[in-house]
């Protein structure tokens, strides 16, 4: 027996900080032996998150682990892998990572654990300002690319978006431009985030056009102190991103 994973959120009013508190429970149990892709007709396996599923992070005597293997046989029943991490202090959070890299079509992960898995902050210093490095955000995904991510690596921050594509490309999408008093909680923004993106990636729509659907579902998400609640329809996020416009790509 063991108990439900389940996260308690904390945000701090006047600023904004969020505390996570995590109960990792029956999660910690999940191994590669739990999943069968036989007969299975879906078009994307998603994986989250990296640094959270203790078993399937685990790095082996051969340097793979459970995650590596569970991607593995899901691309190899036909499907579009696709995963993301959290920002937690591991003492294998790049080795356990870029384990899976290799079997992986799309990662998707935000400025802070990219910057962890190359080696440098992605963001000026705070007396500099502390903005995003766009082009450093491009040139992370580019040695991911490196590491064997197949079709791109995603990085998104407050100010919006990077992806960096097998191609050679790099793509940039600024975040939604809210009026102040628009945003409730961040809780759950990435995963909207996310959802906005991999449903373009199911549906094989264009990178630049899963990037807006992302950070218009990001915004809406801000709406509500909740995880989920401020969500909507596809349709009313993008409507949300071009009544309000959208910053400024440093891309």
């Amino acid at each position: 027996m063991a108990p439900t994973s389940y996260t308690d959120a904390f945000t701090v009013e006047s600023t904004g900080r969020r505390t996570f508190f995590h109960q990792r429970g029956a999660n910690s149990l999940l191994a590669p032996e739990h999943f069968d892709f036989s007969g299975v007709r879906a078009r994307v396996f998603y994986l989250g998150y990296f640094m959270l599923l203790e078993t399937l992070d685990r790095v082996e005597g051969d340097g793979r682990t459970g995650a590596s293997r569970v991607l593995e046989a899901a691309r190899k029943a036909g499907m579009i892998t696709v995963a993301d991490m959290v920002s937690v202090e591991h003492p294998d959070f790049a080795r356990s990572a870029q384990a899976s890299l290799p079997y992986l079509d799309w990662f998707i992960l935000n400025e802070v654990e990219a910057g962890k898995l190359i080696g440098r902050s992605l963001r000026a210093a705070p007396e500099d300002g502390g903005g995003i490095d766009w082009a450093g955000c491009g040139a992370a995904g580019a040695v991911l690319l490196k590491l064997g991510v197949r079709a791109g690596v995603v990085i998104h921050f407050v100010e919006g978006a990077v992806a960096t594509t097998a191609d050679g490309l790099v793509h940039g999408q600024g975040s939604v431009r809210l009026p102040a008093g628009f945003i409730r909680g961040a809780t759950g923004a990435g995963d909207a985030f996310a959802a906005g993106f991999v449903y373009g990636v199911h549906e094989g729509f264009p990178v630049t056009v899963c990037l807006r659907q992302a950070v218009s579902a990001a915004a809406m998400c801000l709406s509500d102190p909740t995880t989920s609640e401020g969500l909507g329809p596809l349709g009313d996020c993008l409507n949300l991103g071009e009544e309000l416009g959208f910053a400024a790509s440093g891309v």
